[in-house]
């Protein structure tokens, strides 16, 4: 089975023939709770939830649930998090969500931001292939996976080719790989600047800067606190900078007034590397796609640096479309006999 696999710092993003599954990129300690309400109104009509899962012997909750219950958290938030355990731990437990079934064997596309590939695709592999089993709580089933083989790009190409391949991997725009185009991707914890002339990628023109929507996050965190003495986790007030509201209470709160100034003071400085990077207008570029969850956020906000720039529908996913696509199409090369001399 072909995955593609985006373990970015603030969501996990998968894509499989079944569709995409999202959940936050957040992993916390797992104690059982003595008592849940929850398993009694079941009256045993359906399967019992998963909790947990346990890899190497430790527990850990994962996604949505670590953030309602854990009290410990672990959010990887350094650049060198893809050898921990955590980071295994998403990447098992999103591939666990997708698979479902035990025991099938995957080859997986995944990405890492531009200036790592090369100190650190390396340990992603070692990392991710192989045998793993996980042990799903609150049952203590088994569930097992094996990887054969991972293949890691710079993070923002899968963008380009979620642009250029069509659902079964297929060239379906040419012109998407025509002269220079630049891929700006404002992730959670970075920002990539990437830019391709043709298929070449031109290492000169390429930045990760360690920036992103968790910085602007923690400001908006701080500033409803000041306002309404509310905490808010950062992923929480990732989705209300989408809709525009947030709860505050039995009441919703138009976020416009509050969070204008700050999204303009973080667009400005992910804005201020793009044009020393592509220049005014980046009028050397023949495209200029922005993506990202990031990217969909600031989007108002970040085509202006280029008449032609535009933000790639569903940003926030669409690296691991890409990858998903592209691993659909190294399959099928794989697959073609090759030529016989005669």
């Amino acid at each position: 089975m072909i995955v593609g696999l985006d373990v970015g710092f603030g969501y996990t993003k998968i894509v499989t023939t079944a569709g995409v599954d999202i959940s936050p990129s957040v992993v916390g300690e797992w104690t059982p709770g003595a008592f849940r309400l929850e398993a009694d109104l079941r009256d045993g009509r359906e399967a019992r939830a998963l909790e947990a899962v346990a890899l190497d012997g430790r527990p850990y909750v994962v996604g949505e649930r670590a953030l309602r219950v854990a009290h410990r958290r672990f959010v990887g938030l350094s650049r060198e998090w893809m050898a921990e355990a955590t980071f295994r731990v998403l990447a098992l437990t999103a591939l666990y969500r997708v698979l479902g079934e035990a025991g099938q064997m995957v080859t997986l596309v995944t990405g890492l931001p531009v200036e790592d590939v090369d100190p650190h695709g390396d340990s992603v592999r070692r990392q991710l292939e192989g045998a793993h089993k996980l042990r799903l709580e609150p049952d203590g089933r088994s569930w097992t996976v094996t990887i054969e083989r991972v293949h890691v790009l710079p993070q923002p190409l899968g963008t380009l080719l979620a642009q250029s391949l069509d659902s079964r991997g297929h060239v379906a725009d040419p012109a998407a790989f025509e002269g220079r185009v630049g891929i700006l991707d404002v992730g959670f914890r970075t920002t990539d600047y990437f830019t391709l002339d043709g298929l070449e990628v031109l290492p000169a023109r390429c930045l990760t800067r360690n920036t992103g929507m968790a910085d602007l996050l923690l400001d908006l965190a701080r500033e409803v606190y000041r306002r309404w003495g509310v905490e808010r986790d950062p992923h929480a007030l990732d989705e209300a900078t989408l809709r525009g509201v947030l709860q505050i209470g039995g009441a919703e709160v138009r976020l416009g007034p509050v969070f204008d100034p700050w999204l303009d003071r973080h667009a400005d400085a992910i804005a201020a590397h793009a044009r020393m990077l592509w220049g005014d207008q980046a009028r050397g570029l023949r495209r200029l796609w922005i993506t990202g969850g990031g990217g969909a956020v600031l989007a108002s906000r970040l085509t202006a640096l280029a008449s032609h720039a535009a933000v790639v529908r569903h940003a926030r996913i669409q690296n691991a479309v890409g990858y998903f696509r592209y691993g659909l199409r190294l399959a099928r090369a794989s697959e073609t006999p090759a030529p016989v001399d005669r």
